[in-house]
């Protein structure tokens, strides 16, 4: 028993050293297996999956693309199915500008008002076929649409039926929804609505053999910077301005006040048409009119002289 003991150690204790020497001996066996059975492991089978990639006894099932149901777990690792997460590339949106002009401006109640809105791309060309919305806020209201055309404007107007401010938006309307989105591009214009600047009590026209003498009267002005005439030999037109410069306002908000303007530059026979507008100091002009006058010719009645 002794014997047989001493000699299970020894034979133990001598494989020790035998013991590194073959486990190399077993990975080198296997590394010059791999080497020969040329095993190759091509991109399309990881990425695509569908398929085998095999060489020697070796053989990859085409899977690693292809998704399944559940995960595989093991210890403290978990594989789930499917691709790993991501969105999808796509091309970012152009950057689109939108600009309304006249950004500020001054009218009359009761006129109309036109704003322009012109989008351009981020380059500073024009975007065509673009949906735009319109939305005016303040003392009045009022909504519309439009569509840009080759030079990438479109117009927007409304009339102002009470006095005060305006706030008028446009926008590009993206989704072609109709209501001003929180990330669509916008831009905003200011519009102040006034009262009549002039008050006009009358306007004639009173011809003579050789000129044609206009008159007028006004019971109130407002911001009026003064006035100019207009002819024409029809009562459509087309106007031309006869007075060389600005006839200077002389009325006030309390009181108005006359005015005559004698038109020498009339040939006898002919009908003329006159319109009179007033300026305020806005620019914003209104007219009013036609009156007309036909000068000459007369012809002279002499009287016999009856003396007693």
């Amino acid at each position: 028993m002794r014997k047989g003991t001493t000699h299970l150690r020894n034979l133990i204790t001598g494989s020790k050293a035998f013991l590194p020497t073959g486990l190399l001996l077993l990975l080198l066996c296997a590394s010059v297996a791999l080497a020969q059975g040329g095993y190759s492991l091509p991109w399309f089978t990881i990425s695509g999956g569908g398929g085998t990639s095999s060489a020697g006894p070796y053989t990859l099932s085409g899977t690693i693309g292809q998704t399944f149901v559940g995960e595989i777990s093991g210890g403290p690792y978990t594989l789930a199915s499917g691709f790993w997460p991501g969105t999808a590339a796509s091309a970012p949106a152009p950057v689109i500008h939108i600009e309304l002009t006249p950004e500020q401006a001054v009218n009359e109640v009761g006129t109309s008002h036109t704003v322009t809105a012109t989008v351009q791309d981020d380059q500073g060309q024009p975007v065509a076929d673009q949906a735009l919305g319109f939305a005016v806020d303040g003392a009045n209201s009022a909504s519309g649409s439009g569509t840009t055309d080759a030079n990438g404007q479109a117009t927007f107007t409304y009339t102002g039926t009470q006095q005060g401010f305006d706030t008028i938006t446009g926008w590009v309307d993206q989704n072609g929804d109709g209501v001003q989105g929180p990330d669509e591009p916008f831009d905003e214009a200011r519009k102040e609505w006034g009262p009549t600047a002039v008050t006009l009590l009358s306007f004639t026209a009173h011809a003579s053999a050789d000129r044609v003498i206009l008159r007028w009267q006004t019971a109130a002005e407002i911001d009026n910077e003064g006035f100019n005439l207009w002819r024409a030999e029809a009562a459509d037109g087309p106007y031309t301005q006869i007075n060389p410069n600005l006839i200077p306002a002389q009325g006030n908000p309390d009181t108005g006040a006359s005015y005559e303007y004698v038109d020498w530059d009339v040939v006898k026979g002919v009908t003329y048409y006159y319109k009179l507008e007033d300026v305020d100091f806005h620019g914003v002009s209104t007219f009013h009119g036609p009156v007309s006058a036909r000068p000459g010719p007369y012809r002279s009645i002499y009287l016999p002289l009856i003396l007693k």
